[in-house]
């Protein structure tokens, strides 16, 4: 049994795993010694775990991790993965991107992949079909650009996001929400578009916390796939324990 950990900007998510399949998985602000205790207590058939981090955690917890199983790894840019990296800089992509792509070829195997994932940044990446990480970009999520027009600007007011958004503002507010939802998804559909007509048969994933929004409101074909860094991050642990 698999325990995985990802541990990224905002929030932590733990996924147990058993024969590949996703048997327990939960959201919380923080992983620390006590609460990972008490997951081997209810989980005692984990036998290997991998932790991938964007930010500092509370390192009691690589210890217990090493004590509890017969495999843990603390993901790196030197471990072996089941994907070729072909990133001009591999020791600087995130790690959690690594391991979406890697999630996308899980789910579509010799597929040519778009992964967008939407949280506090926005990320695409692609991997061809013979299972090579391309490369991707980087800009701002939906709360942080929201959050930059409010504390970079002196009067515009902090907007929350919504379903139901216009085309054309009406007032401040309107055009703000309109400005950035619009513009993100203006932004996506070209990719998709100017992608699929370099990758045929492209399939385009969307994972991350804004990501059942853009689904909603996107006009192209796309598979929303929550667990999609988690899957990978599976995947990365099933491949070094052989």
């Amino acid at each position: 049994m698999n325990l995985i950990i990802d541990i990224g900007n905002t929030c932590c998510k733990w996924a147990v795993f058993n024969n590949n399949q996703l048997v327990a998985r939960e959201t919380i602000d923080e992983l620390n010694a006590r609460s990972l205790s008490n997951l081997f207590g209810k989980f005692p058939a984990i036998d290997q775990a991998i932790l991938s981090a964007v930010r500092g955690f509370d390192r009691e917890c690589t210890q217990l991790l090493t004590e509890k199983t017969r495999l843990f790894i603390e993901l790196s840019h030197t471990t072996p993965c089941p994907i070729a990296n072909c990133y001009g800089s591999p020791e600087t992509l995130g790690l959690d991107r690594l391991a979406a792509a890697i999630g996308g070829t899980v789910l579509f195997p010799k597929s040519p992949l778009l992964i967008i994932d939407a949280g506090t940044a926005i990320t695409i990446d692609v991997v061809s079909s013979a299972n090579e990480y391309l490369g991707g970009n980087i800009s701002p999520g939906l709360r942080t650009r929201f959050k930059a027009l409010n504390e970079f600007t002196g009067k515009l007011p902090l907007v929350e996001q919504r379903d139901e958004f216009e085309l054309i503002g009406q007032n401040t507010e309107s055009a703000i929400r309109t400005g950035v939802q619009q513009g993100v998804l203006f932004e996506l559909e070209a990719y998709i578009r100017q992608l699929s007509a370099q990758y045929p048969g492209l399939k385009t994933l969307l994972t991350g916390g804004d990501s059942a929004f853009l689904t909603r409101h996107m006009k192209s074909d796309t598979v929303l796939v929550p667990n999609l860094t988690l899957t990978g991050l599976n995947a990365i642990l099933d491949f070094n324990s052989i």
